[in-house]
């Protein structure tokens, strides 16, 4: 579907085109929204975009395959929106290898609820979750939201996730799981609370911190939204990775020698500064930004997560529902149109 979509986009000749790179955040997401949106603004030039993104992918191997997209698609525009998977700089604070998560979800009690789930999957593709929770990594988006998706699919999804916490009652995973459970069905006093247990049991893992700005957001209380969110900031670090920073600007510089322009953009929820402060030394006039900050702010408050969010996997956001992407390619095309084509 992906890659069908992606050659009816070269087929359309003279048109602009734009290539997207990233993750499960871009994958079949906001692309499709985008072009629509642009085409319909009639400014007398054909938009064409193309999807490059990739299941839990990182920036190494974005940049590893952009000089064989750029020769195969031949865009005048890319769009990024990556680094959630970059290494360490996304994993629990608390652990610098995946090692103690990993043996801790191993252990009986874990494997004894891994069991409990799978008894309640009905498809096979549920069994794929349940073989998925036994070797769970934050680090890895794909497999938290089909782990996401089976409890939001269960009637007894409460009652399940009550069962993980009684298997242990130190499991933050379960916690965390129980939070956003409670958020979908904007239960927002017991998700708050939910989430205030994770962070006792883990009070330096900074997913469960952006979940409570989240959840603060949602209820309206701004003040607390931005401590959270700073809490959150501080733990992950205000600024990127050296991975990140080094692979974000190694990909800007191919992409100016091909003469093709940059816009970087920032997750949903999150503040624009450490995105922008990558490229301070060469300058923010040659790179459009895209902020999504504010924007999913304000409508997560009036209509709650769960109607622009499918999991929030990145604590403060997660990927997006139709609503949230049609939204994304909006804010997109709006600061396109703004900043490039003086419209």
């Amino acid at each position: 579907m992906q890659e069908h979509g992606n050659r009816q986009s070269i087929k359309q000749k003279d048109s602009f085109r734009i290539m997207c790179l990233g993750e499960s955040t871009t994958r079949c997401q906001y692309s499709s929204y985008l072009e629509e949106i642009l085409n319909q603004r009639n400014i007398g030039i054909k938009f064409s975009v193309i999807d490059k993104g990739i299941d839990g992918t990182h920036t190494k191997e974005i940049l590893s395959e952009l000089k064989a997209n750029l020769d195969k698609y031949q865009p005048d525009m890319a769009i990024t929106m990556m680094g959630i998977n970059d290494g360490g700089s996304h994993m629990p604070y608390e652990t610098t290898s995946a090692s103690k998560i990993t043996l801790a979800l191993r252990s009986f009690k874990i494997y004894k609820l891994a069991r409990f789930l799978w008894l309640h999957a009905a498809t096979k593709s549920k069994e794929i979750v349940y073989q998925d929770f036994r070797y769970f990594n934050y680090n890895n988006d794909y497999k938290y939201i089909k782990l996401d998706r089976l409890y939001r699919s269960q009637d007894e999804s409460e009652q399940i996730l009550e069962k993980a916490i009684e298997l242990d009652p130190n499991n933050s995973l379960a916690y965390i799981a129980l939070g956003w459970f409670y958020q979908c069905q904007r239960r927002l006093v017991d998700s708050e609370q939910v989430m205030k247990k994770a962070m006792k049991i883990s009070p330096k893992n900074y997913n469960i911190f952006g979940r409570l700005s989240a959840i603060y957001s949602e209820i309206g209380e701004d003040k607390l939204a931005d401590i959270y969110a700073e809490k959150a900031n501080n733990l992950r670090g205000k600024y990127y990775e050296s991975t990140t920073v080094n692979n974000y600007r190694m990909l800007e510089q191919i992409l100016y020698r091909k003469n093709v322009k940059l816009v970087c953009m920032q997750y949903p929820m999150r503040n624009i500064e450490p995105l922008k402060n990558i490229f301070k030394e060469k300058g923010e006039s040659d790179i459009i930004f895209v902020d999504n900050e504010r924007i999913f702010k304000d409508v997560v408050r009036n209509e709650g997560c769960k109607t622009y969010f499918r999991d929030m996997f990145g604590g403060d956001f997660g990927h997006c529902t139709d609503k949230g992407n049609k939204l994304l390619a909006e804010n997109i095309a709006n600061t396109i149109l703004k900043e490039y084509f003086n419209k």
